[in-house]
């Protein structure tokens, strides 16, 4: 019975020890993980993999302090409680919410350089379209090939906020155009007809 008990009490000061060594573990990384997030200022696919890996080993380290807890009276939902969560989800999805606005910040800053400085002939034959529609264009269609190249799963929340404010701005620059002129200073002028007129005698 002695040798049963102390056994029991050895086994008992392993769970201890390694519970604290998780707990530091987590503790640590977490302390280190907070520091480099404050020199993050957008989303990167090295960002990612920081915060993916980050996440992972917290689902480790919680499993291994709740296992070695599982004869606490509460099975060790208070040691796990004392765990400081990293938030690797929220993080994420603030940081693609920052990623949105930079992606829309610039397709507005494009509207907003053809409102002030633009000067467009409807008429031209060399430019039949505005230098802003197409820079506009392709600002907004290099933001959602990245967008759907951001390697994690992407709520259809986000993409409806991506959408919707390319949506607003395009009606925006839609305005700005229609204030150019009617549909009828679009069209060119019909040249005048030159190889007869009405007194020509047709040849049958």
């Amino acid at each position: 019975m002695l040798e049963i008990g102390g056994n029991a009490k050895i086994v008992e000061a392993e769970d201890k020890e390694a519970r604290v060594a998780a707990m530091t573990l987590h503790n640590c990384y977490g302390t280190v993980l907070k520091e480099y997030l404050t020199e993050v200022s957008t989303l990167s696919n090295e960002v990612i993999g920081v915060l993916q890996r980050a996440g992972r080993l917290e689902k480790v380290l919680i499993q291994m302090v709740a296992e070695d807890s599982v004869d606490c009276e509460d099975g060790g939902k208070a040691v796990v409680r004392e765990m400081v969560p990293y938030e690797v989800d929220s993080i994420i999805f603030n940081l693609l919410k920052t990623w949105i606005d930079e992606g829309l910040k610039k397709v507005k800053d494009c509207v907003d350089r053809s409102k002030e400085t633009e000067t467009w002939n409807p008429k031209s034959k060399t430019e039949p379209y505005t230098q802003s529609s197409v820079e506009m264009l392709k600002l907004a269609e290099e933001a959602v090939g990245d967008f759907f190249e951001i390697p994690i799963d992407i709520s259809d929340d986000l993409v409806q906020e991506l959408a919707d404010g390319l949506e607003s701005l395009f009606q925006d620059y839609i305005s700005l155009v229609s204030l150019c002129g009617s549909k009828q200073s679009y069209i060119p002028t019909l040249p005048p007809i030159t190889r007869c007129n009405k007194d020509s005698k047709s040849i049958l």
